[in-house]
């Protein structure tokens, strides 16, 4: 896959064309070499997106622009969360591949589908990830290749993409999801100014919108990509039908050369309620008759209307639960177990050794898993570490501390431990950015302070700090740079003061714990 590209990237990365090629072969060959799925039950399977060809590999499409929109989003996107290049499940990949199908004559085979399926699976990052790119990626058929024979899509110069939902709320699922999803260096590139509910490029014209307004308000658009969210929830009562007509009228309002698309994202439909949902379903199971048919038996012969249906449901006597549908492939995210161990190396190595700044491998954390999922990492290098320190101190004894620490900081100790402040002052300690938190971790050991207490201690002391650079560093992959330069200064200032003031702060604790006592 694409590797996490910077501010450098036209430096680092001289060939796109070579890179895009590069990420569209790794589905190749990923989807080439997925094994059979392994079922809990034996569920439904609707759509080509299931199918296999009689080498028992996938049945894919044989004219597809799929291919360059999995690519594009490979190179242009980021996992959030993961801190690497967007990647799509195999199954996902799938599902865009015959989305994005076409015909002989380089027409689209399917002008419209449904995505369903089971709650927490992933449709929100769909739809985003699809929104974005639909604006941006070669996704309309310009020629074929005379190499190759292969489809060559151009760009939609005037796309324009709607986020539907029947309440602000639903879009705000899918909305939210774009400033983790595009990077810095895309939205410089495609000039993207993002909004809560609207992005705008290149002069304002590629544009994704949230829509939940009036229908009359909507009437007359003409759309190149239309998302419509959780359509099992579209009824009379709230709308759903109107938007339903006004939406569908747009995306059959397609301009000269464009073919407007709709994808419906939603699980399955409660019967009876006659939803959008429920009204596509009945519909798309009108039209699935006998292929073979003559037209003389009682179902009537397959007719093709252009919709994608693609499903994952329970067979009709299994149970709807999540115990009775099969695990979706879930996301590689980062390095995976090999990138966590490799950071959490790094922290016992920072404190074990000291050959680097603890700040350093804090900032890489945040940069990498986010504020949170980094700082956790973080903590647990330190609890590992110090647990470390304080078992080997207590083997060796007093002579390997003397040999690294200054005898200043040990008596200093002493005198601490004999006030009976020893917690409180541990505590301060590693809570002031500044101070030499990894020689303290040597002296504590020897004192009286067991090692419970001084883990608890210390840790939650380390945690502001911590949390401060993880999230600065956050902000920095993000393009929060104010709010990251702001967080970065403070943290210098006082790390800065707590170096010149050291003495001053010891002092003032040893007379403090003197005085109390």
């Amino acid at each position: 896959m694409a590797r996490l590209r910077n501010d450098n990237a036209a430096a680092l990365i001289p060939d796109r064309t070579r890179e895009l090629a590069e990420i569209a072969d790794w589905y190749r060959r990923a989807l080439a070499d997925e094994p059979a799925r392994r079922w809990n039950t034996g569920p439904t399977l609707i759509g080509p997106t299931w199918k296999r060809g009689a080498d028992g590999g996938w049945l894919l499409p044989e004219h597809t622009l799929g291919w360059d929109f999995l690519a594009w989003c490979g190179y242009w996107l980021r996992d959030s969360k993961a801190r690497t290049p967007w990647k799509w499940t195999l199954e996902q990949a799938r599902f865009w591949l015959w989305f994005y199908a076409l015909d002989d004559e380089g027409r689209p085979l399917h002008d419209n589908a449904v995505l369903q399926r089971l709650k927490g699976w992933g449709k929100d990052p769909m739809a985003a990830g699809g929104a974005v790119a639909s604006c941006f990626a070669p996704l309309t058929f310009d020629h074929w290749d005379p190499r190759t024979g292969e489809p060559v899509g151009r760009e939609e110069p005037n796309a324009w993409v709607q986020v539907c939902a029947v309440s602000q709320e639903q879009t705000k699922n899918t909305m939210k999801l774009l400033p983790g999803l595009i990077p810095m260096e895309t939205r410089r590139h495609y000039g993207i100014q993002l909004g809560k509910l609207n992005m705008y490029a290149l002069g304002d014209s590629r544009q994704i919108e949230a829509v939940t307004s009036s229908p009359l308000a909507l009437e007359g658009g003409r759309p190149t990509f239309l998302i419509r969210n959780e359509t099992q929830n579209w009824n009379s009562s709230n709308g759903g039908h109107d938007m339903d007509g006004v939406l569908s009228g747009n995306a059959a309002k397609s301009a000269d050369g464009v073919n407007a698309k709709m994808l419906d994202i939603c699980n399955a439909y409660r019967d009876g309620e006659d939803s959008v949902a429920q009204r596509v379903r009945e519909a798309w199971e009108g039209t699935q008759g006998d292929p073979d048919s003559p037209d003389k038996g009682l179902r009537p012969k397959y007719m093709d209307f252009g919709l994608l249906y693609d499903s994952i449901e329970a067979a009709p006597d299994t149970p709807m639960t999540e115990e009775s549908i099969p695990k979706v492939i879930a996301d590689v995210r980062g390095a995976g177990p090999v990138g966590f161990l490799i950071l959490l190396g790094l922290q016992f190595l920072q404190i074990v050794v000291a050959f680097i700044p603890g700040e350093v491998v804090q900032i890489a954390a945040g940069m990498l898993y986010g504020p949170w999922l980094g700082a956790l990492i973080i903590l647990l290098g330190c609890v590992v570490s110090s647990a470390f320190i304080f078992a080997l101190v207590h083997k060796l004894g007093a002579p390997f501390v003397q040999s690294m620490v200054p005898t200043k900081y040990l008596e200093k100790f002493r005198a601490f431990e004999k006030t009976g402040k020893l917690n409180i002052v541990v505590f301060i300690l590693f809570l002031i950015p500044g101070l030499p938190k990894d020689t303290f971790t040597y002296l504590v050991p020897l004192t009286d302070m067991n090692m419970r207490t001084f883990l608890l201690l210390s840790n939650i002391g380390r945690i502001p700090g911590i949390l401060v650079s993880t999230y600065a560093a956050d902000g920095l992959i993000d393009g929060r740079f104010a709010e990251s330069a702001i967080l970065f200064a403070v943290a210098a200032v006082i790390a800065v003061l707590g170096i010149v003031f050291q003495k001053r702060i010891m002092k003032f604790l040893e007379m403090r714990s003197h005085r109390d006592k």
